[in-house]
């Protein structure tokens, strides 16, 4: 059927006129149609089929006036799947090619093309799945059935080795099936259209939960209030006090493989309100369900902690209809990398992904990535119907797990090739840990470390319960004695109480290191950097004069001391005007007799505000020293060119200068509370903070004129909890050392059995990926068997090329990954390595990072992998 050319009044007119229209990628056409109209329908088809077979698709089923070419229709495919154009647009672009200036032509088929390309998605997503070749054909669709899924990722009786469930207790982790739930709330929908209007095209049988039950199980829950103590998320903090008005669906929530980033069926279901738990137990039972019991699971959830508690007795209140074969007793629960410091510490550590044995290197935040590749969805989909977003997400979600598909390749011989390498690295960093510790000591610390892998109800090893109040708490806690004397009558000579106001003049003392850091005297600038100068000194300047008249109640000699001050100044010929340099008097600032002309209690409320800065900014110290290191690491490791360098460089600077900060207010305290407190056993407690000890753990000391050997490095005292040991006292007497260094011991062993199983699980995952595509292969070999026996001729010829065309395609990807990944195994001893025991006993009896002496068990003693030549 051939295309006409007319021209661009031609064209409008006979839109106009309501004549058969063709879109193609040039364009609008206008064509004369003549259909067959003989008896021998089997024969010439129905008129949609007619339109098929020259390749149009018609925009209704009976009397179609407007039809797409089938190339317009996979180009807009392509286009809105990976540029995320939205139909709209397209339309109008195919309408400005046929007239660009706007003076006769009419969008008048936009919603035809709307309805084609969502009829055209759909049919896509069965033909895809196959199901125009299995037996009962559409109606008999199970839930599920239309995801592309995970080759990777465990299936029992599909990728598995038949005797995996009689794998070892210490190898059944390559087994396991790791997932992520996360919510996102960009992808919102306004509340446009009706579930009645609009309804989905195959509800529950792809990527979404299934959306009747799904409502029904919702409308349970409507004023549902989750509360956390453990951390100020916004997902529960939050999840009722937003405001959501006009929109019908406020975002998603979402279920994915945690290592590979597959979206799951049933997986992903709208929020309507923030992030509740009604929601995301429902996506995560609807994932369950299709899972198999026997495996393993581990699920990573930033909220976890909170969400996971109860989650047993939601799930016993479902309908049992709904989750008959659910079982929660196999799954594990962990926080994902990024988000586990958001998290208070104590009792926490039974969630790392870096602590915890069997996960390999998984960070639990590829559905963060999901989020980024799919947020540009939201343009279009927040302006449609329940339906139409719903059958586009879908697409989207098909796409992009196809897209991991043919990539996986290439990542799992990255990521492999880069375990083997990290895994010998860390290897040696821990034997060379051993090396330095008493084996009695080491035996001892790993049999805590396994009877705490094996139940995590035994106390934490890597976790040291802090001693003494931070700098928050002592505040409150002043606070707190305030109001009490207040209450009993107690009034102090201000309204303003001398712990309020030492408080304040620790504020200004703070912002002064502050401002002389970031402003340091001397230095040029621009008028407007100037006039900045010249505010916050004025700001600084104020706020010291309110808190002086309330000084002077308090210490009376202050103001002499000021005085005197800007008079020694004045007598050098010095400006005064540098309030930032201005000294504040506090108790540890004045002489011994001036202090006892001062309220009572002024010097222990200072001592006790100083400890506080000690403890904190020590602890702030070690955080910013561990982002330094890592920041060092991701620059050695990525950054190559003089941009990205200049870049990197400069957020070295700033967290440098944090460091510097941090410092000089430990140091600030530290003088403080000598001056309070003289000298004595505190001092041992809060060292002198010297030129070189504010490093890195692995970083060499400036100081020595040389770098130590990895195995003889000096610890800077700041990572050792308690201080150090007198002149002539024993080492093992000192508190604290122990915990610091069994801590770190633990963490290096737990480092390099994490890229052991990394190395393991890939292995595992490489032979998965490869049976999974074999026994796709094997499926469309089949249903192009069974389209042989099709009594039509056109329909059989026509199943029987997709099926031959998909076996194809299977077969090529598996030799394409074979290739790839034998050419990896050509690196030395890399397939051996990967199986070898981690956990090594040495002949004197000494324990490695393995299970102790009497144990019957030996972690990778055995393989159950399958063998080589099916790699």
């Amino acid at each position: 059927m051939g295309i006409p050319l007319w021209t661009r009044e031609q064209v409008a007119n006979r839109i106009l006129a309501g004549e058969n229209l063709v879109i193609d990628v040039n364009g609008f056409h206008p064509i004369n149609a003549l259909f067959c109209q003989c008896d021998k329908i089997h024969v010439s088809g129905t008129r949609t089929q007619q339109l098929l077979r020259s390749e149009l698709f018609g925009a209704t089923t009976l009397d179609p006036r407007t039809c797409c070419t089938l190339r317009v229709l996979e180009h807009y495919h392509i286009m809105t799947l990976q540029s995320k154009v939205n139909q709209y647009d397209y339309y109008k672009s195919l309408e400005k090619l046929t007239d660009n200036t706007g003076l006769t032509m009419h969008y008048d088929r936009l919603k035809a093309f709307l309805r084609i390309v969502r009829e055209y998605r759909h049919l896509k997503m069965l033909k895809r799945a196959g199901r125009g070749h299995e037996t009962g054909g559409i109606p008999a669709t199970r839930p599920g059935d239309l995801c592309v899924l995970c080759p990777a990722c465990p299936r029992p009786g599909v990728n598995l080795p038949d005797n995996w469930r009689n794998a070892p207790e210490n190898q059944r982790y390559i087994y396991s099936m790791f997932i992520a739930i996360d919510a996102n709330f960009r992808l919102r929908r306004r509340a446009i259209s009706s579930d009645a209007r609009d309804p989905p095209l195959a509800s529950g049988l792809g990527y979404f939960v299934e959306d009747e039950a799904y409502r029904a199980h919702l409308a349970e829950y409507a004023n549902q209030e989750e509360i956390s103590n453990c951390t100020n998320h916004s997902a529960v903090a939050q999840a009722n006090k937003k405001t959501y008005k006009g929109y019908a669906t406020t975002g998603v929530g979402m279920a994915c493989c945690s290592r590979h980033g597959f979206v799951l069926p049933n997986g992903v279901g709208d929020l309507q309100r923030g992030e509740r738990y009604c929601n995301m137990d429902f996506i995560w039972l609807s994932v369950l369900k299709l899972l198999s019991m026997d495996l393993d699971k581990t699920l990573s959830y930033d909220i976890i902690c909170q969400w996971s508690k109860h989650l047993e007795q939601r799930a016993a209140n479902f309908p049992q209809r709904l989750f008959t074969d659910v079982v929660l007793n196999n799954v594990r629960y962990i926080i994902p990398k990024y988000h586990f410091r958001a998290h208070k510490e104590e009792g926490h550590n039974i969630f790392s992904l870096n602590l915890l044995p069997g996960v390999g290197r998984t960070d639990g935040e590829e559905i963060e990535r999901n989020w980024s590749r799919h947020n540009a969805t939201s343009a279009s989909t927040r302006e449609m119907g329940p339906g139409a977003r719903f059958d586009t997400l879908e697409d989207h979600f098909g796409w992009a797990n196809w897209q991991k598909t043919v990539v996986l390749g290439v990542l799992l011989c990255d990521r492999l090739r880069r375990a083997i390498a990290e895994r010998a690295h860390y290897q040696q960093l821990y034997d060379d840990f051993v090396s330095g510790i008493p084996k009695e000591k080491a035996a001892e610390w790993i049999k805590q470390v396994i009877a705490w892998e094996r139940d995590c109800s035994q106390p934490d090893p890597y976790y040291i319960e802090p001693t003494g109040m931070t700098e928050a708490d002592i505040r409150l806690k002043l606070a707190q004695e305030d109001d009490e004397e207040a209450a009993c009558g107690h009034l102090s000579l201000h309204s303003i109480t001398p712990a309020v106001m030492l408080m304040e003049l620790l504020d200004i003392e703070h912002q002064q290191r502050k401002f002389c850091s970031q402003h340091p005297r001397g230095r040029g600038g621009t008028a407007a950097q100037s006039a900045t100068v010249i505010e916050k000194r004025t700001a600084l300047r104020r706020r010291l004069a309110n808190i002086r008249a309330v000084q002077a109640i308090y210490i009376p000699c202050a103001p002499a001391l000021v005085a005197t001050y800007e008079q020694g100044l004045k007598t050098k010929g010095l400006s005064t005007e540098f309030i930032e340099e201005q000294p504040l008097f506090l108790p540890s600032g004045i002489d011994a007799d001036a202090l006892e002309r001062c309220e009572p209690g002024l010097a222990d409320i200072e001592n006790r505000l100083r400890e506080g800065q000690l403890r904190d900014s020590l602890d702030k110290l070690r955080v910013q020293l561990h982002i330094k290191a890592r920041m060092l690491k991701f620059k050695a490791d990525n950054v190559r060119n003089q941009g990205a360098n200049t870049q990197a460089n400069k957020r070295l600077q700033d967290n440098q200068a944090k460091i510097k900060a941090l410092a000089d207010k430990y140091r600030a305290a530290r003088k403080a509370k000598l001056a309070l407190a003289g000298s004595g056993g505190w001092e041992y407690e809060w060292r002198d903070l010297k030129h070189g000890d504010e490093r890195c753990m692995t970083e060499d000391d400036p100081t020595m004129d040389r770098a130590a050997s990895e195995g003889r490095k000096a610890v800077s005292w700041i990572w050792i909890a308690a201080g150090t040991r007198r002149e002539g006292e024993k080492t093992a007497d000192i508190p604290g050392i122990d915990d610091a260094i069994r801590i770190e011991f633990l963490r290096a062993r737990a480092r390099a059995q994490r890229f052991v199983e990394e190395v393991n699980i890939l292995v595992e995952e490489q032979r998965r990926v490869l049976v999974s595509l074999r026994a796709n292969t094997a499926m469309w070999d089949r249903r192009e068997e069974a389209a042989r026996s099709i009594e039509c001729p056109i329909t059989r010829e026509g199943a029987a090329a997709y099926a031959t065309g998909q076996a194809a395609l299977q077969r090529d990807l598996a030799m394409k990954f074979t290739e790839m990944w034998s050419n990896q195994y050509s690196l030395p001893s890399a397939r051996v390595e990967a199986q070898e025991p981690t956990d090594k006993k040495e002949d004197d009896g000494e324990l490695m990072f393995g299970y102790d002496d009497d144990s019957d068990e030996d972690v990778e003693n055995e393989d159950v992998h399958a063998s080589d030549d099916e790699l």
